[in-house]
């Protein structure tokens, strides 16, 4: 193989824009870029997403003699880059909350077929990290659970159901991110556990979906000092990514770094350092995400280290042959509109959402009440609780308003007024801006004797620091879903 074109094999880059433009054209015949990865920002409409897919997968193809990995993070509920023309999903910890790894596998199937027919090959999901940590919001409902049982037994029926469109499974973030409340688009998380600690949770979910055939494994930007000898992110660590996941644990796939535009990396390396480290630490595809001039530098990168002995030729190798030995695998597109159009797909998410919501009546033992004239619904709007979602604004509170012909507050008003009758706030997450101190609205309702009910749009933890005079409500998510199911929970009050 041409070394340029072998070398591309080893990038996936993102883009801005909806088409095939001849400034992208002119980066990927001049980088021999190999895959590609898109965002919300691509995605218009199914057709508009088909044509992209087939326009890319024909350009790449003609320029390097294989078929690229186009990829995209359907995760399910929180990150989807398909909502807003295919609807949304459960999220993965209300999933997870049903206890039924058959809602999984049906999830998991709705989405593979969805990705077949757009003409994705490769979903960067699921997440198989834990959610430990009570305070965090950069893993939270993108998480099965806390438990790692659980989470395999979700995680694997999920894998089942896209590898079953013929879609490329990944699982992530190695070797667990779920214990950490920092974002590692943001800073440099550090997890201090030890590896036998790893091996009883973060590592058990890994070890299944290896098991049950993920086709690929994304890395984490995180620290583990513990583990780590050389104190590097666990992605351009060879210990971790070569010596604990290929040797230790027997993974065969493919290896795919998560964004080396991160601040995790970004803020400590220079791009070219951080991607001959991981490449040199064994991953097999980098991602860069959002800035495709950069290919080249990335192209010049492995170039300079190849020729320096810093990367082995051997190695190179083996990572070509996993990569191009999957490629020869893919399934064609499927070019199905109604896989993006079915009321069957809606109506079996907005079931298992609906499932699992929880209503925590209040210690006297008010519950929810159907809402009436006096009914204030009140909240901020969808919040990007992590830079892997998309900057989406939801207005739950004034949705529901609408729906029951309610009262509304845009804001926490500085006197009550008199007509208030009772007050529902919607909230996303426990770190709330100071101008929104809810809680306290809640004490001021509550001691005016007017009735509160809190509704949690992420995790239950949001719902800790309210009283148990409140009646409390979680959702597990913040889309149209979670509303549409709220709705139906008020109006069978």
């Amino acid at each position: 193989m041409d070394m340029k074109i072998a070398l591309g094999q080893r990038l996936s880059i993102g883009f801005c824009g909806t088409e095939l433009t001849d400034e992208l054209k002119r980066i990927l015949s001049t980088s021999k870029i190999g895959n590609i990865i898109l965002f919300r920002r691509n995605i218009e409409s199914f057709e508009q997403l088909y044509r992209l897919c087939s326009d890319l997968r024909n350009f790449i193809e003609s320029e390097t003699g294989h078929v690229p990995f186009i990829m995209l993070d359907e995760e399910c509920g929180a990150v989807s880059r398909l909502a807003h023309i295919a609807g949304c999903t459960p999220c993965a910890m209300a999933i997870g909350e049903t206890g039924d790894v058959e809602n999984a596998y049906t999830v998991g199937r709705q989405i593979g077929r969805q990705l077949r027919a757009a003409g994705v090959n490769f979903n960067l999901a699921p997440v198989m990290d834990c959610f430990t940590h009570t305070g965090g919001i950069a893993s939270g409902n993108r998480c099965f659970g806390s438990d790692p049982l659980k989470t395999a037994d979700m995680g694997t029926a999920y894998i089942r159901g896209i590898r079953e469109n013929g879609v490329l499974a990944c699982s992530k973030h190695f070797p667990g991110a779920g214990s950490t409340s920092v974002d590692s688009h943001l800073a440099l998380p550090v997890i201090d556990r030890t590896l036998e600690q790893f091996e009883s949770l973060e590592l058990i979910p890994f070890r299944r979906a290896i098991e049950a055939g993920t086709d690929a494994i994304m890395t984490a930007h995180i620290m583990l000092p513990k583990l780590e000898k050389e104190s590097v992110p666990a992605t351009l660590s060879r210990s971790i990514m070569t010596d604990l996941l290929r040797d230790r644990l027997g993974f065969k796939g493919i290896l795919v770094s998560d964004s080396l535009e991160m601040q995790a990396v970004k803020d400590v390396y220079s791009f070219k350092a951080s991607m001959t480290m991981a490449l040199r630490a064994g991953v097999d595809i980098a991602l860069i995400c959002h800035a495709p001039a950069e290919a080249a530098e990335a192209l010049a990168a492995q170039k300079t280290a190849l020729e320096s002995g810093l990367l082995a030729e051997d190695e190179i190798q083996k990572s070509l042959e996993r990569i191009i030995r999957v490629k020869a695998g893919l399934a064609g597109p499927a070019g199905k509109r109604e896989a993006f159009e079915s009321p069957a797909y809606h109506a079996s998410s907005l079931r298992i959402l609906e499932k699992v919501i929880r209503v925590l009546p209040a210690a006297d033992g008010r519950t929810l009440r159907h809402p009436g004239r006096t009914t204030v619904f009140t909240g901020f709007e969808s919040f990007r609780a992590s830079l892997a979602g998309d900057d989406i604004h939801y207005r739950a509170a004034e949705i529901l308003t609408e729906h029951f012909g309610c009262m509304y507050w845009p804001e926490i008003p500085d006197e009550i007024p008199d007509d208030c009758g009772e007050v529902v706030l919607i909230m996303e997450y426990a770190g709330k801006p100071e101008n929104m101190p809810y809680h306290v609205l809640a004490d001021r309702l509550m001691e005016r004797g007017i009735p509160v009910t809190v509704v949690s749009m992420f995790t239950p933890t949001v719902l800790d620091e309210f009283p148990d005079t409140v009646v409390k409500v979680c959702v597990w998510q913040y889309d149209a879903l979670a509303v549409e199911a709220l709705a139906n929970l008020f109006a069978d009050a």
